[in-house]
């Protein structure tokens, strides 16, 4: 119904699989208030190029119907001259402008545009801005120290488009292996990461490097010593930022490492662990959007 009325209004169909631009329409009512309809405007990418959020005060939807179709049509093709008269939006209905459409030289010049909403994104502006998206995450990891461990990551990246560069923090806690001769070898990791990733939708995939300090130690024996190294690795990342809520994503990935440096602990001269070739990691936390 929808659709078709869409359609009426423009005097042809706008919608087509696979289009270049894609709207949403989503359609509220929180419990003893008004009826909402939040509209936005994608491109293939997922970009937004625009939002418009309708409130209509009535009990009935009819009039919510009739503006969310009108705002539609203006999203889709705002120069179209709809011969027929629109109705006046009942004053109950809240309707933000979109932005002003570029001017055509080839076409006659459009009726003069409501006034422009300073919330509204322009679609230019929007695919040319840079995003910056910092997230924080519990971290579950094996091959990194003796043992499986847990620990933290904490990063901020910038998205420009389908690419972003981040920057991150990393601390994988200590674990402790024991000795043949008594006592125990520990190590946690420090480390800082760099990122470059490639966005589609949802999804990622990132390219990583990562360069810190192993920090080991003895325990239980007769001459205890710390030591600190130079830890390094480059890895292959994939995760998924679904949509929790507005501004906020849950965010998870999995991540395999290839050790830059190896290293070993020593307890007595005698070799008490050594790092993994590979390693693997599972985040999962939140991302926030500035």
């Amino acid at each position: 119904m929808l659709r078709a009325t869409v359609a009426a209004r423009l005097g042809y169909d706008p919608f087509r699989d696979h289009d270049e631009r894609t709207v949403r329409a989503r359609v509220t009512r929180p419990k003893g208030g008004p009826f909402r309809a939040d509209l936005e405007l994608v491109d293939r990418e997922g970009a937004s190029q625009g939002k418009r959020q309708l409130i209509s005060q009535s009990s009935e939807c009819d009039e919510l119907f009739l503006a969310v179709t009108l705002a539609i049509g203006i999203a889709i093709d705002p120069l179209h001259d709809d011969a027929r008269p629109t109705p006046a939006p009942a004053p109950s209905i809240v309707v933000p402008a979109l932005p002003p459409p570029p001017p055509i030289a080839s076409s006659p010049a459009p009726a003069a545009p409501p006034p422009r909403d300073s919330a509204a994104v322009s679609p230019a502006r929007a695919t040319r801005e840079v995003r910056f998206v910092p997230w924080a995450a519990a971290l579950g990891s094996v091959g990194v120290v003796p043992g499986p461990s847990w620990g933290a990551l904490i990063g901020v990246r910038g998205q420009w488009r389908a690419l972003s560069l981040g920057l991150e923090g990393r601390w994988d806690a200590a674990r402790a292996v024991e000795i043949d001769r008594g006592g125990a070898a520990s190590a946690e990791v420090l480390s800082g990461v760099l990122t470059t990733c490639l966005h589609r939708s949802w999804s990622f995939g990132c390219l990583t490097g990562s360069l810190g300090s192993m920090l080991g130690s003895g325990s239980g024996v007769t001459r205890p010593d710390d030591s600190t190294t130079l830890y390094s690795m480059a890895g292959l990342r994939a995760g998924l930022e679904p949509v929790l809520f507005s501004g906020f994503h849950l965010h998870v990935h999995v991540e395999g490492d290839r050790a830059l440096t190896p290293t070993r602990l020593r307890i007595h001269g005698a070799e008490a662990w050594r790092s993994a070739a590979f390693s693997a990691s599972l985040a999962l936390g939140i991302a926030g959007e500035l």
